[in-house]
């Protein structure tokens, strides 16, 4: 039973992402401004590393396989070569990152203030992954130069901070109401 529950929530985030994907918003430079990132955060922090991972490279599988689940409604192997693709491998690898270290602070605590901070320093360390792969993609993909590619992604800091912050209290409230849901370690 519990395998059919995996498998379904991992489907479940990823669709989330991707519905969170067409919400309009702006533009700094080729990188648009996207939602997606609070449910990128949050599915690892809800299902553990391996789940959320999982569900993040279902979301990016689905682009790339031609769904329109991309900002603006792109997908297609061009996307992820393009400006973006940095940040959506940045989506795979951070929230690894943050599954891992949720696990850690769920040993721990699992609701309450520590679990909320300790959440939310697992999702800030997402954000830092997802920005240092978008960076990454800005030079690889679209030439810019280390500083400009930079300066692109400093602009989305504040506001990714921001959604880590939501994802760690949103994830301190589902898993004090699903207490099964809490992750084992990575």
């Amino acid at each position: 039973m519990r395998r059919s529950t995996d498998v379904a929530l991992i489907a479940v985030f990823a669709a989330m992402i991707a519905a969170c994907a067409v919400i309009p918003g702006f533009t700094i430079g080729p990188v648009p401004f996207v939602v997606t990132i609070v449910i990128v955060l949050l599915a690892p922090l809800v299902l553990g590393a391996w789940q959320g991972m999982l569900a993040n490279a279902l979301y990016v599988l689905a682009g790339l396989f031609g769904l329109p689940v991309f900002a603006g409604g792109a997908s297609g192997p061009a996307v992820l070569l393009g400006p973006t693709g940095g940040y959506l491998v940045g989506y795979i690898l951070g929230s690894f990152v943050v599954g891992v270290l949720a696990a850690q602070v769920l040993r721990r605590e699992v609701s309450g203030p520590r679990a909320a901070i300790g959440l939310i320093a697992a999702a800030v360390a997402g954000v830092v992954v997802i920005h240092a792969a978008g960076v990454a993609g800005l030079v690889i993909n679209a030439g810019m130069s280390p500083s400009a590619a930079a300066l692109t992604t400093i602009g989305f800091f504040p506001l990714d901070l921001l959604k880590a912050g939501i994802a760690g209290f949103v994830a301190v409230t589902v898993l004090h109401a699903f207490p099964r849901l809490i992750p084992a370690a990575a």
